[in-house]
């Protein structure tokens, strides 16, 4: 099967795919996603004099931008409450051992990187395809878990960024009638200005980096991923044992989505 009928299909029996995100880490994704796109969008507004005299209307989009601000945080209380997201943060905030050998060698250029050879797997009735970022006969760089190091940096640079928002934007908004000092409030606006700048540059790469790979995208859209595709991008994925069922062609999904509020 080739990634495009993988993707044509992508509605069909999911005999042969694993679940990688259930339906709340779905959700909250997207709406925090929602939330920092119309936060970086009105700040532009804000900030960027020819955008302001465009749009007009300067307190409605300090409002918009307000108040989608302190939203941010919601998305993933709310999804604290379900047991799948609780997985899915725990393994993003625990680094392995791969993640250190993943970030050696695409951060240090003196790294070294032990590699997994890129070779066709059975995957139920089809062949794995050649992905698109990996030419015939290269290596593939093993990770571990379902998510990368590059990904799990990324998720603690975003959930950083939203407790740094918020502290540096109620100084801005609240520090007159608090009567916090002008130095406090200026360094306050300068941190939040340079922060937001550079989450626009990580977001950017983040959008990038998902253009490169629709199996990936699909993923975070539907909740599953084939397995020939979590076996070469994620050699290390628990969800793909045990050995013996998944060589037969029987392996099980992973543990099912359990999306309701519980107690821990």
């Amino acid at each position: 099967m080739s990634v495009g009928e993988y993707l044509r299909n992508s509605t069909a029996t999911r005999g042969d795919d694993i679940r990688r995100f259930g339906s709340a880490t779905r959700w909250v994704h997207r709406t925090t996603a929602l939330l920092f796109g119309v936060c970086l969008a009105t700040a532009a507004i804000l900030y960027l004099p020819s955008l302001a005299l465009l749009f007009g209307r300067r307190p409605l989009i300090m409002s918009i931008h307000l108040y989608c601000g302190l939203a941010l945080p919601v998305p993933a209380l709310l999804g604290w409450l379900t047991r799948s997201f609780r997985r899915d943060t725990t393994e993003l905030n625990r680094f392995t051992a791969p993640d250190g050998v993943w970030l050696r060698a695409r951060l240090l250029p003196w790294g070294t990187a032990r590699q997994a050879p890129l070779t066709p797997t059975r995957a139920g009735s089809g062949s794995l395809p050649p992905a698109s970022r990996h030419g015939a006969g290269q290596g593939l760089l093993t990770v571990g878990g379902k998510f990368n190091a590059g990904q799990k940096l990324y998720a603690a640079v975003v959930a950083g960024s939203i407790l740094v928002f918020l502290g540096t934007g109620l100084v801005m908004y609240l520090g007159q009638d608090l009567h916090i000092q002008d130095r406090y409030r200026t360094g306050a606006s300068f941190v939040h200005d340079l922060l937001a700048l550079g989450i626009f540059v990580a977001v950017c790469g983040h959008l990038w980096m998902a253009s490169r790979d629709s199996v990936a995208r699909a993923g975070m859209r539907t909740g599953y991923v084939p397995r020939w595709w979590a076996r070469t991008e994620h050699p290390h994925w628990a969800a793909l044992a045990p050995e013996n069922l998944d060589e037969a062609g029987s392996a099980p999904l992973a543990e099912p989505d359990e999306d309701f509020p519980a107690l821990p």
